[in-house]
């Protein structure tokens, strides 16, 4: 029986080993020619004093790429680097060249007849960057002497005409699909540049989104190369990739279908953790495994959870076995295993099965409570964090782990004896949401230097974390079991002096002191009034402050309370928005002979007075200005009509009279 099971395990293991020789990007096989990744297999890339010396396509290892001298030779980093954060833990190809280029930094392959075919004559590539600079060549290729090709990930994709590229070049045509959106793409983050076709039938895509043909012109937009395939750069036109990193390239031979190109894109995206737009994706699929099957979705709630899309997975059809991703920001982190690793291969825990996906996508709320989510919680809740995310779970039946790192100026949230809850529900309306406190339902939370930290087991989540691909739609709260001062009743209200706060507390048990603070921002707070506590025995009390303030953009107020242990509590946000102010200006006497008397209201001293005629001519005059009014001597102006211009800092309010 032993040696059955034995020889049952060695086929299987010999089988899934088998396979890996098998894998392609998103599992689309067909007509794939060229495939380059910086998480090269065993012997495909090899290094020279610690810089690349070759790269060899994943496809075909005969056809290799090399640097034209030992300077020129680019540096691979493993994904650790805290300036490679973007890349989403995974190894990239960093092209240093400095600017002007000496000794840039490239890799070529001089084999253009032999090699002819990696873009057919109506291909299909994909490139994963990140970069510096919008006219930096990531890849330039020639296949025989007709059909050139360009990409520059932050700006263009461009290629001859695919019929006369013959010398001299600039007389030839090109055409260009130029990038005009920054969709999900910070100048530094990871970005997938996807085209298909060439010439007249040139489509481009950045991050799945569409972008058309722009024009067709002779040079500069014809490729200028003389050489088989460059990575980094165009050593014809001196345009060099600088300060880029290139993680993954792949051609196709032809043009693919748009399911195919959507299975390719899904995979890309998933390893780098690069969001998609959903408006270049079919609605219903959107991410898919190399099977074609869904693994995430705009669904129902269409473009709300489709930011900062990041996911685990293991589709052997692809290669890909990502078991920790972040968002580029490195606000929030997503990890199987115990602990989060410098690098992706450093993370050794096992994803259990082929094609299990665990997918999160977020709203733009801010990782702090704000205005619309005060009221959008359980009546019990004290606060909770304005940002939404959406799991879509496919058969991820493992622990996950998720880090929410919190800025210095909200962490004190999290603080003075409140107990953090995990809030999930299944339409993302948090009023009636599923409140889970640490140790129930699989669920632990902890918070700890700015940090929370969420561990969730689905098996024994009671089905609350489905692994089925139903949604499931989380957010964190905190829920003060015993506040040491019950503050009831703020209120801040806009008076002439200023805006007066207001509080009362119902009792005062250890309490050290209250302090107000504002802000414009809802990030950054300030402390604009202390005030010890008045609590008698336990009593309550009545306080109250005036901010002589003028304000000229919306403001928020809280109040933070300090007990003698140095425990914090927060109350609610109070907002107040500035009232315009109503300028008004008067001029007498209208006509006007010797002098004009002008008077404003809504601001004090101005800081210039003007007087210019109907045609535009500009005059001195004497004018002698008081905190609401001044005096102007007209005896000297030509008869006729004149403005008046009074500017108190960017405001300018203008009235008219006629000089006698």
């Amino acid at each position: 029986m032993k040696r059955i099971q034995f020889l049952a395990y060695f086929i299987s293991s010999f089988l899934f080993s088998t396979t890996i020789f098998a894998q392609n990007p998103g599992g689309v096989s067909a007509n794939l020619q060229y495939w380059i990744k910086a998480d090269y297999t065993a012997s495909n890339m090899t290094f020279s004093s610690g810089r690349v010396n070759e790269w060899s396509n994943e496809k075909l290892s005969a056809y290799k790429l090399t640097a034209p001298t030992a300077a020129q030779r680019p540096i691979r980093h493993d994904g650790s680097s805290t300036n490679s954060d973007s890349l989403n833990y995974q190894p990239q190809v960093y092209f240093f060249t400095p600017v002007p280029a000496t000794n840039p930094q490239v890799m070529r392959n001089n084999d253009t007849l032999t090699y002819n075919y990696l873009i057919g004559t109506a291909g299909t590539t994909f490139t994963v960057t990140n970069m510096d600079s919008a006219s930096r060549n990531a890849v330039t290729y020639m296949g025989t002497n007709n059909f050139r090709y360009q990409v520059k990930p932050n700006f263009r994709v461009q290629t001859s005409d695919g019929i006369t590229v013959n010398a001299p070049i600039s007389a030839k045509l090109g055409y260009t699909s130029d990038f005009s959106s920054s969709y999900n793409s910070p100048r530094n983050n990871a970005r997938i540049t996807t085209s298909s076709g060439f010439s007249t039938t040139l489509i481009s895509r950045r991050n799945s989104t569409n972008y058309v043909l722009t024009n067709s012109n002779t040079t500069p937009f014809c490729p200028g190369i003389a050489t088989g395939l460059e990575v980094g750069g165009n050593t014809v036109n001196a345009e060099y990739f600088h300060k880029g990193r290139i993680a993954e390239v792949v051609f196709y031979n032809t043009t693919l279908t748009t399911a195919e190109i959507q299975r390719v894109e899904s995979y890309l995206a998933v390893k780098y953790g690069i969001t998609l737009n959903p408006n270049g994706l079919d609605a219903a699929n959107g991410y898919v495994s190399s099977a074609g099957a869904t693994i995430y979705s705009r669904g129902l709630t269409g473009t709300t959870y489709w930011n900062n899309i990041i996911g685990l997975g293991r589709d052997d059809n692809s290669a890909l076995l990502q078991k920790q991703s972040h968002t580029y920001d490195d606000s929030v982190r997503l990890y199987a295993g115990a602990t989060l690793q410098l690098t992706n291969v450093a993370n050794t825990t096992a994803i259990t099965d082929n094609s299990d996906f665990l997918m999160m996508g977020a709203t733009t709320g801010k990782l702090m409570q704000d205005a619309a989510t005060a009221l959008e919680k359980p009546n019990a809740a004290t606060i909770r964090l304005d940002r939404e995310w959406k799991l879509i779970n496919t058969g991820f039946n493992q622990v996950f782990r998720l880090q929410i790192k919190l800025a210095a100026s909200v962490s004190s949230y999290f603080t003075g004896g409140g107990i953090l809850r995990l809030l999930a529900d299944d339409d993302g309306n948090f009023i009636n949401a599923t409140e889970i406190t640490t140790g129930v339902s699989g669920v632990t939370i902890t918070y700890a230097s700015g940090i929370i930290s969420i561990s969730i087991t689905p098996a024994s989540s009671g089905g609350i974390f489905p692994i089925n691909g139903t949604p499931k739609y989380i957010t964190v709260a905190v829920y003060n079991a015993v506040l040491d001062a019950n503050i009831t009743n703020l209120l801040c209200t806009k008076i002439e002096k200023g805006v007066l706060v207001k509080w009362q507390t119902s009792a005062e048990t250890m309490v050290s002191h209250f302090d107000v603070e504002k802000s414009t921002n809802l990030q950054s707070w300030n402390s604009i009034y202390s005030e010890a506590g008045k609590g008698i025995n336990g009593s309550g009390a009545f306080y109250q402050f005036i901010d002589a303030t003028t304000l000229e953009t919306t403001t928020y107020y809280r109040v933070k309370e300090t007990n003698t242990s140095g425990k914090v509590v927060y109350t609610e946000l109070q907002k107040i928005v500035p009232q315009k102010r109503k300028l008004i200006l008067n001029t007498f006497p209208n006509p006007a002979s010797e002098k004009v008397n002008i008077t404003w209201s809504g601001f004090k001293r101005p800081q210039e007075i003007r007087i210019v005629s109907v045609d535009g001519r500009s005059y001195d005059a004497v004018t002698t200005i008081h905190d609401f009014n001044a005096t102007i001597a007209v005896e000297a102006l030509p008869k006729g009509m004149y403005i008046i211009a009074v500017r108190n800092g960017i405001e300018i309010i203008y009235s008219k009279f006629c000089k006698n």
